[in-house]
């Protein structure tokens, strides 16, 4: 797989600067969010090949991600989303709970932040005390994550929190590989690693597919055991005394006591079991996805003159489902394909590395939905990356005539009128992508202007077709959008309708983006 190393060297050493500062990325764009944790989770997985102390613990790269400085507005802008497109909030008293678990995974990741820190930079003398402070708060940590994860999976609200559990599950699956990976170095034994960590992480990520029976002595889908020949309670509650006598953060012993009681009622089996119990992580997002597509609600067409334009309501309705798709495979779906290969040494298969490279859309912007790759009832299915995207030719004057596309050195079919209006020619360099289109469309494809992170190209045509007719009520008026998906580039554009009746003209357009991070060239 081609990694794009000028956006993962900018990326990284953002990420890397803030972990050796122990301080939260700066970002307020949640947009962002996508190309730093897919960063991340690549560095995991050994698909960038990056070295160096700050890349030491992927749990700690994540902490610095997930949790910047302006972590609860990020937070909620990822969900707002889905909400607005299944239209169904999550309710506030069980909001206030998942924000409360929010900000306690947020106060244990500050704190195996800064213990990771100290065991790292721990000179021989305290370097067994150090690796014991940092287990006992890898321990607590997982438990708390494990005791929490029921909440972001409660059935009425499933879809719109989809997004957050994808968070949670994070932070679970990574702290699990971070444990797999280096816990005998902090002073875990072989046995708690390879008989405790590992099955639950191959649980988890669906690597295995686990019952009760198989599960270790000492584990059920509540409770794990611990290390040293203690239970997890028996750590946890070690965990707290110590950190009572050594005057650690308040807000962080409440997670753990938290947890504690949450294990205690669970280990006396107190709690039914819930529908699903074992189901794996990705089983699981995927069922909520899929069920989630049945929820969402099509965009109006933008216009009470639908008769007088056919094809655009089914085009608003099926640019929704294209921004569902989108949210939920940036945010949801990709991070569940990293996960199994977030352990040392397990190569990750051509066919996940192609699910990583998906291309995502927006659109259709105008009528109709010829070429469109998705419906109502279906996503739309994945394909190889030939190349990137080298060149486009826009023909255009009153509006657009034709758009024509080169992957590489090979030029598409022509989309549209190939002899009508102006050609303007775009010939992109080999650092260069499209990360934002700017669309006029109404009755006619209108305008199109593209920004690379280069320059500007256009804008082409006019729009002098594009509004919809007056009525007594109503001027006439036009509609636009700018179509972009943050930490991914333009991959594909295509025509959904030309005529050549009076006025002649494109009618709609739709784009494909792929994730900028996998663009080498």
């Amino acid at each position: 797989m081609k990694i794009n190393s000028d956006v993962v060297q900018s990326i990284t050493s953002s990420i890397a600067l803030a972990a050796q500062k122990g301080v939260g990325l700066d970002y307020t764009d949640p947009n962002q969010i996508f190309q730093y944790v897919f960063t991340v989770m690549s560095i995991g997985a050994s698909l960038v090949p990056i070295v160096g102390p700050a890349f030491g613990s992927i749990i700690v790269l994540l902490g610095q991600v997930l949790f910047p400085l302006h972590t609860q507005d990020v937070w909620a802008s990822i969900r707002a989303p889905v909400e607005a497109l299944v239209d169904q909030k999550i309710q506030d008293y069980h909001l206030k709970t998942l924000e409360a678990k929010v900000k306690g995974f947020q106060e244990n990741m500050v704190a195996f932040t800064s213990v990771w820190q100290g065991y790292e930079n721990a000179g021989p003398d305290i370097k067994d005390r150090q690796a014991e402070i940092l287990r006992m708060h890898h321990t607590s940590f997982l438990s708390v994550v494990r005791t929490s994860i029921p909440d972001f999976q409660l059935e009425d609200y499933a879809v719109p929190a989809l997004p957050w559990f994808a968070f949670a599950a994070n932070i679970h699956i990574t702290l699990l590989a971070n444990g797999i990976n280096d816990g005998v170095s902090w002073g875990y034994t072989d046995v708690f690693v390879q008989q405790t960590l590992r099955p639950e992480f191959d649980r988890k990520t669906g690597s295995v597919i686990a019952t009760r029976a198989d599960e270790p002595s000492g584990c059920s889908s509540n409770t794990c055991s611990g290390d040293q020949g203690k239970s997890e309670l028996e750590l946890l509650a070690d965990a707290i005394t110590a950190g009572e006598s050594h005057h650690w953060s308040a807000e962080l012993l409440d997670t753990w006591r938290t947890a504690y009681s949450a294990l205690s009622v669970q280990r006396r089996g107190l709690l039914a079991e819930r529908e699903n119990e074992n189901e794996d992580y990705p089983s699981y997002i995927h069922r909520q996805y899929t069920r989630g597509r049945s929820m969402v609600k099509p965009y109006p067409p933008g216009t009470n003159q639908a008769i007088e334009n056919p094809g655009i309501t089914e085009a608003a309705a099926l640019r929704t489902y294209a921004d569902y798709d989108a949210e939920m495979i940036m945010n949801v779906l990709t991070y569940a394909e990293f996960w199994p290969y977030l352990v040392h040494g397990r190569d990750m298969p051509i066919s996940v590395q192609e699910n990583l490279d998906r291309e995502i859309f927006s659109g259709p912007y105008g009528r109709y939905t010829e070429q469109v790759p998705w419906t109502a009832s279906s996503p739309p299915p994945v394909t190889p990356r030939v190349a990137n995207l080298t060149s486009f030719i826009v023909r255009a004057y009153d509006d657009i005539d034709g758009y024509r596309q080169k992957w590489g050195e090979t030029w598409s079919a022509q989309y549209g009128s190939g002899t009508a209006g102006v050609a303007h020619q775009v010939d992109l360099r080999p650092d260069e992508f499209v990360k934002n289109i700017d669309v006029v469309f109404g009755h006619k494809l209108g305008s199109l202007r593209f920004t690379s992170n280069k320059g500007v190209y256009g804008t082409y045509g006019a729009a002098k077709n594009t509004a919809f007719s007056p009525t007594l009520d109503t001027p006439a008026y036009s509609l636009n959008a700018s179509v972009n998906r943050t930490g991914y580039g333009m991959s594909s554009a295509y025509i959904t309708h030309w005529t050549g009746a009076t006025p002649p003209g494109c009618e709609g357009i739709f784009f494909g983006f792929r994730p900028l991070v996998l663009g080498g060239v």
